[in-house]
């Protein structure tokens, strides 16, 4: 096994193991579907020689005052970015990271620093992205003269690429008819209206706050998330500290990770998510699609069928579970009375006492008198280990 496929097959190993998937995304993500990742001057220059023959480097264009002072070159070099966003269809490797979001029990979220909606083309449902900087497919006014935000669909740039130039009417705002600009937070920005990345993050905070009453296996696939605007990296590392997450870092340049538990991986993104994704398939058996253990969860209990020891529960009750993930849906559980007193409650997944194994990978040990959602949460937690541990049988 070459190098490559070593480290492919830990990161695969590591996916394979995770209740949850986070998915940290910067400007290298989107190099393999063709978009400029503006890697210093000479990469920003490269994409756009207009702007290198007026000597403008991306912080001096990327400022809301380049809308102030010259709103043409300004929406010349954001409305080529739109029309490129809109045009170029995101690379595999995003279609493999959506295959693997589904996968996960508790689900996945996306913190990305990029702009162009390209996880959202990909299959990625809104609720769960956190676009950090904004969005360019969303527009707000310059003053602001309000704190909402609209979408971008209705303008379509015609430009002059060569002098990077707007050509027709800019956006303008709804209510005062000023001037639009993207909703992005741009560089010296004190007017960005951040009420739509706002409500991303809140939602954001409600879920990962389920993995920390769950004991969730978190895994941060981070990719094309540099040092040089750190945002993205630094929210990884968060996630690590907080919720003892394992990292798979995906980065030619800076693939360094915090410790030997954790994978980089120095190549571009689709590569290693191929590679990855190859490992993945190595790892498991794909079930049929009539098998009763994916479509009838009731016959194959390891499936779903979650039993709670509760010393406080008053009776044997059950109650269905929602889940994120449709392959578990109708999982029930079951809440058994036990006369001993135990300083903890096991929720394990069987049928019978006599089935369960606490403190294997398909058991899960919380406080007494667990809450409703905590319950929840384990159920979904524990039948999205059953389901990967019977596809490596």
């Amino acid at each position: 096994m070459s190098s490559n496929e070593s480290t492919f097959q830990k990161a695969a190993e590591i996916i394979a193991a995770a209740d949850a998937l986070v998915i940290a995304a910067g400007a290298g993500l989107g190099v393999d579907s063709g978009l400029p990742d503006f890697r210093g001057n000479e990469g920003f220059w490269k994409a756009y020689p207009a702007l290198a023959r007026a000597n403008l480097n991306f912080m001096e264009v990327a400022d809301p005052r380049t809308f102030e002072r010259d709103p043409a070159l300004a929406w010349g070099f954001y409305g080529h970015r739109l029309d490129l966003y809109r045009r170029t269809a995101p690379h595999a490797g995003l279609g493999i990271l959506c295959g693997w979001s589904q996968r996960m029990a508790l689900g996945t979220r996306v913190f990305t620093s990029n702009v162009d909606g390209h996880f959202q083309k990909a299959g990625f449902a809104p609720e769960q992205m956190h676009e950090c900087h904004g969005s360019i497919h969303h527009l707000q006014c310059m003053e602001p003269c309000k704190s909402s935000v609209w979408r971008a669909d209705d303008f379509v740039p015609e430009l002059d690429d060569e002098n990077c130039r707007l050509l027709n009417a800019p956006p303008t705002c709804p209510v005062c008819g000023g001037l639009a600009r993207p909703n992005i937070l741009m560089f010296g920005d004190w007017n960005w209206l951040a009420g739509r990345r706002e409500a991303q993050r809140h939602r954001e905070e409600n879920w990962l706050a389920t993995l920390a009453v769950g004991q969730a296996n978190v895994v941060v696939v981070e990719i094309g998330a540099g040092t040089a605007i750190p945002s993205v990296r630094h929210f990884s590392q968060w996630i690590c500290r907080e919720y003892g997450a394992r990292i798979v870092r995906i980065n030619p340049r800076e693939s360094q990770v915090p410790s030997s538990m954790d994978v980089g991986i120095a190549t571009g993104s689709l590569q290693a998510l191929l590679g990855i994704d190859a490992a993945l398939h190595r790892l498991t058996t794909v079930r049929p699609a009539q098998d009763p253990t994916l479509t009838n969860q009731s016959t194959h209990p390891a499936m779903g069928k979650l039993v709670a020891f509760d010393e406080h529960a008053p009776s044997k009750t059950s109650q269905q579970i929602p889940t994120e993930n449709p392959q578990f849906a109708g999982a029930g559980v079951e809440v058994l009375t036990r006369e001993e007193e135990k300083p903890e409650v096991v929720l394990t997944l069987g049928t019978t006492p006599d089935q369960l194994s606490p403190g294997s990978s398909t058991s899960a040990c919380m406080p007494k008198r667990p809450s409703e959602k905590a319950i929840e949460i384990a159920a979904k937690m524990l039948a999205g280990r059953a389901m990967r541990e019977g596809e490596r049988r």
